[in-house]
């Protein structure tokens, strides 16, 4: 059962998120040739070249989606089982976009291949924003409150000869 303070947190960051979605949607992408085709010159953005704002919008929209999702699913908002790997899926999409739409579309389209040797090592960063999420919701959904011994794989908690000698020296 979550919490009230738990709601409200998830709540404002939710409400904050829209306006600022709406802000940059209503007063940002007029000024910056959305919906007029690529942008010249293409605009740097961290890992990212941006020659088509609008494909960046959708990939974000895609990036703030599963964003709510798992945190609503991580403050209790959204039950889960172990076996609902629909965070998981939805980051997978998300990957795909990011590979697809982000690294290929826009940097292929750059005059001469300009930054055709980044894409690789671009996949690469985007991978491990995208792999940890979806593995710490699997561990979240999957480990048990109370660990057994053996979880690990070990053998209980006998001690050895060697350690139970060095303890009464």
């Amino acid at each position: 059962e979550p919490s009230s303070s738990c709601c409200l947190v998830f709540g404002g960051l939710l409400l904050i998120i829209i306006v600022l979605s709406l802000f940059a949607v209503v007063v940002v992408s007029p000024h910056r040739n959305f919906g007029n085709g690529p942008v010249e010159p293409p605009i740097g953005v961290a890992m990212f070249t941006v020659s088509f704002p609008e494909i960046s919008v959708f990939v974000g929209l895609v990036y703030l989606l599963n964003g709510i999702y798992g945190l609503a699913r991580a403050f209790g908002l959204i039950s889960a089982g172990p076996d609902d790997h629909s965070f998981q899926m939805g980051i997978a999409f998300q990957y795909f976009c990011t590979l697809v739409l982000m690294i290929l579309v826009q940097v292929a389209y750059l005059p001469g291949g300009a930054m055709a040797a980044a894409a690789p090592s671009r996949a690469c960063l985007t991978l491990g924003a995208h792999v940890l999420p979806a593995f710490l919701d699997f561990k979240m959904r999957s480990t048990p409150d109370e660990l057994p011994d053996d979880y690990y794989g070990l053998e209980g908690t006998e001690k050895t000869g060697d350690i139970e000698a060095e303890e009464t020296a």
